[in-house]
């Protein structure tokens, strides 16, 4: 009897101790991005920039001055660098989220879906150095195409090892639309060439 009152006075003594002085324990919320968050942001990101550049393009015409067309081109390099800041950023954020990323299981659907938005990136970008080409030429254009193909081919490489299938299906979708610098640029991206 004796060492139950005991034991019920050391339990209810540890009780009051650890509501007098409560220890915090941090509470980590992590939330886990995945591919399709990822590459809807940065097709959200490359339909604000290549907006930019047909903007820029639509201001421009047979009869702009040099000074003019020289800050055109200096608005467009400028978005096609935001361009490919943004595809740096989504393929380092696949590289830090792959170990969960490929945790998770992606359905012929979800491949599907990221294809699908990783070829409406594409097809943009493609789309507009077609018009950047018909403004300014080939030779402007191509130096513009290089790091776009470094950047996206990064982007898709690395998505198509955490999702599976995507350059394939990406490419199915792309494939024979495009003519020109923008062929070029997909079929470099997607081996068509």
């Amino acid at each position: 009897m004796r060492s139950s009152f005991i034991s019920l006075l050391a339990i209810t003594g540890l009780f009051g101790t650890s509501l007098a002085a409560p220890t915090l324990v941090g509470v980590e919320s992590r939330a886990t991005a995945n591919a399709t968050d990822i590459m809807n942001d940065f097709y959200t990101q490359v339909q604000t920039h290549t907006g930019t550049i047909n903007s820029t393009l639509n201001g421009i015409n047979s009869s702009s001055s040099s000074a003019q067309n020289s800050t055109a081109q200096a608005a467009i390099s400028k978005a096609v660098t935001n361009i490919i800041t943004a595809a740096t950023t989504a393929n380092t954020a696949l590289k830090t989220s792959k170990r969960d990323l490929e945790a998770r299981s992606y359905s012929a659907q979800d491949q599907q879906i990221i294809s699908g938005t990783s070829a409406n990136a594409i097809t943009s970008i493609a789309g507009t150095m077609g018009l950047v080409q018909t403004k300014f030429g080939g030779v402007y254009t191509g130096g513009l195409i290089g790091g776009l193909v470094g950047a996206l081919g990064l982007v898709l490489g690395t998505l198509d090892a955490i999702v599976g299938d995507v350059l394939m299906l990406a490419g199915a979708l792309v494939g024979g639309v495009l003519e020109g610098v923008a062929g070029l640029l997909v079929g470099i991206l997607f081996g068509k060439w």
